[in-house]
């Protein structure tokens, strides 16, 4: 447990001719010396190194790269490479605050860290452990080390004479579960979620079920609360015996049972409907996600302005808050946006005065505007500008693509400016076989209810495959292992950096489909 130095002491003391049949375990001992010395005395192939980074010379991992260009590669070790991302990351973190700077403003604002991904170096605040990455690398010889999670979990003993199956999977029949608001602003979004999901479990049920088993679903209500979802969570695994939860919607509401259930393993939750960045934590192996997250699809749409439209300039009008702010930098570092042709025009939650905002705007004059926020708050922006000032000008929105937004656009005469994106192809249009079933069964075309529609049958696909016992760890085994897999011409791809499994996003303009954009940029 000591350092490189005394670590080889010892080993001489004892002498390395005693250590060969021995396996040799060391933490933070990754320095060029204590490696050449372990070559020069055969042990290199026993020892098992445990490092806070990933292997400083050969790693490609974004921000390591970065490392060895600043700091050279020969001269660089664990420790070095370490103090200079550790100063990076407390740099990039303070940037955004307000000056004059002081401790307790540095303070709050790396207790408010989560997931948030410094160049694919993900950190999120531990208030038990008051640290900021919770993951070691284990030094395999291989290029890129081996990353594993120091976050510690406890699952609950299993009951006497419990099944080794998912509780949800029954005698005769599967239920999954969903917490989703059915009766706030959000049961619109929830009741089309609801919608697709029965939709797809009735086909499948008439069809013969899985197995022979019916599958249903039961969802609670939880007015977007994150306490009430908590507590419906609870209630399905600890009352209900139900430990699969599909399509929940809400990012604030999922993520308030992240501790109790998802990283436990107590449920294995599926599909959230959410983009949120500080949801995809390659440590939490209990949830996937389907659709790609914000930040990577923000950042795929503006690189398609700049590529296919010709923006120059562009204004980010976004919610002031941190995890926004995180997304909105990422996007202009990510696009190499150079300073001057981008502004930044956050708004204050629940503000419903955008004056100062719209003269920002106007004054900036920019070739695009990325509307990043609720409609509302694009509508009312679009207002105090004036139509006839946006003529110019193209409007980007994400999700936004519903018959209600598009008929407002058209009635002002911006229909033609305005461009969003989804994350499934035309479910008016598409030919691919899955949009052709979504239109035979469902046939309203609504980019939402056909997200639905094909995640939930991806979900009864795999479930058809995994060999009996149903358990959770297979569902996790068989979607993580979705490599290049044509579903129904839906291409999904797992990616463990973000447990994501569609890496695309549709572009649309004036409401048509015109364009298939990868978000792996």
């Amino acid at each position: 447990m000591g350092g490189p130095i005394s670590s080889k002491k010892y080993y001489q003391q004892i002498k390395p001719m005693n250590l060969t049949d021995t396996i040799i375990m060391g933490h933070n001992l990754g320095s060029k010396d204590f490696k050449q010395f372990l070559e020069n005395n055969k042990l290199r192939k026993q020892y098992i190194g445990i490092e806070s980074i990933p292997n400083p010379y050969k790693s490609n991992l974004a921000y390591m790269k970065e490392c060895r260009e600043q700091l050279g590669q020969e001269p660089l070790d664990i420790f070095s490479a370490q103090s200079y991302i550790a100063t990076k990351v407390l740099l990039d973190l303070t940037e955004d605050i307000k000056r004059p700077l002081s401790t307790a403003k540095i303070i709050q604002t790396i207790e408010a860290t989560k997931n948030y991904n410094y160049k694919d170096l993900l950190l999120r605040f531990d208030k038990t452990t008051r640290t900021l990455s919770q993951n070691l690398w284990i030094d395999t010889g291989q290029d890129e080390w081996k990353r594993k999670s120091i976050t510690v979990t406890q699952k609950k003993e299993k009951k006497v004479g419990e099944d080794k199956q998912a509780l949800s999977v029954r005698k005769n029949e599967i239920v999954v579960g969903s917490t989703m608001d059915l009766k706030g602003a959000v049961r619109g979004v929830s009741l089309r979620t609801l919608k697709a999901i029965k939709a797809v479990f009735y086909l499948t049920n008439k069809a013969g079920g899985i197995r022979g088993k019916k599958i249903t679903i039961i969802a609670e209500n939880d007015n977007y609360k994150p306490k009430i979802a908590a507590e419906n969570i609870r209630n399905f695994v600890e009352d209900l015996n139900i430990d699969i939860i599909l399509n929940p919607v809400g990012g604030p509401t999922t993520e308030s049972y992240i501790k109790g259930f998802i990283e436990t393993g107590e449920a294995l939750v599926l599909f959230p409907s959410t983009g949120a960045p500080s949801l995809r934590d390659p440590s939490l192996e209990y949830m996937i996600h389907f659709r790609p997250a914000y930040n990577d699809i923000y950042t795929a749409a503006v690189k398609y302005l700049k590529e296919n439209e010709g923006t120059q300039k562009i204004v980010f009008v976004y919610q002031d808050d941190a995890a926004s702010g995180n997304a909105v930098k990422e996007v202009i570092e990510r696009n190499k946006l150079a300073q001057g042709n981008y502004l930044k025009a956050p708004f204050g939650r629940g503000q419903r005065n955008f004056k100062d905002i719209a003269k920002k705007i106007q004054d900036f004059d920019p070739d695009a505007i990325a509307f990043w926020c609720q409609t509302l708050v694009m509508v009312n922006v679009i207002k105090e500008i004036g139509a006839p000032n946006l003529k110019n000008k193209l409007l980007l929105a994400t999700e936004m693509g519903s018959s209600a937004v598009l008929k407002h656009m058209k009635k002002i005469g911006l229909n033609q400016n305005f461009i969003n994106t989804e994350n499934v192809p035309s479910s008016a249009t598409s030919e691919i076989e899955i949009m052709k079933e979504y239109r035979k069964y469902l046939k309203l075309p609504d980019p939402f209810l056909a997200e639905t529609w094909v995640s939930t049958n991806y979900f009864v696909d795999i479930l058809k495959k995994i060999q009996a016992p149903i358990i959770k760890e297979k569902i996790i085994d068989a979607m993580e292992n979705t490599k290049n897999y044509d579903f129904k011409g839906f291409e999904l791809n797992f990616n463990p950096k973000n447990r994501t499994l569609s890496n695309t996003i549709w572009i649309y303009k004036a409401g048509q489909e015109v364009a298939k954009v990868s978000t792996l940029v």
